[in-house]
């Protein structure tokens, strides 16, 4: 199992999957994975990127997801993706509460979900041309 699920430009995803015992580990599609499960509260971040990128034509379809138990707390740590590997959204839970990290990757570059969920269509749809016309 590759231990990186995107590089790109020195800039890299861990595989949670390749980290944690099998048991542990989901590797498959969006819709099958439980994004409310223990540990792990993203169902509403999940249904509005899915909107957001089901709006352009780039929804999320497969997932890598890892958890483990750390001074008796749940982390959960999972990368998704569309099906051209262009949109990757990557959430770590830090060790320590409240802490982590929850990015969009839009074709490399690296956004907080926050600010991308906070921009209208039009915003994203302009974002998205001007990332592509910098990569040519």
């Amino acid at each position: 199992m590759d231990k990186y699920i995107f590089k790109k430009e020195g800039k890299k995803i861990k595989n949670p999957c390749a980290f944690v015992s099998n048991e542990d580990a989901y590797c498959g599609p969006v819709k099958d994975f439980l994004f409310n499960s223990p540990g792990l509260n993203q169902k509403n971040n999940f249904n509005k990127l899915q909107e957001s990128l089901t709006e352009i034509n780039m929804p999320l379809t497969y997932v890598w997801a890892g958890k483990e138990i750390v001074n008796g707390r749940i982390r959960s740590n999972f990368v998704c993706k569309d099906d051209e590997d262009n949109i990757f959204w990557y959430k770590y839970d830090g060790i320590s509460k409240g802490s982590g990290q929850n990015y969009i990757y839009i074709f490399g570059d690296k956004m907080k979900l926050t600010s991308w969920l906070n921009l209208t269509l039009e915003d994203r749809i302009t974002l998205i041309n001007k990332i592509k016309e910098s990569e040519i």
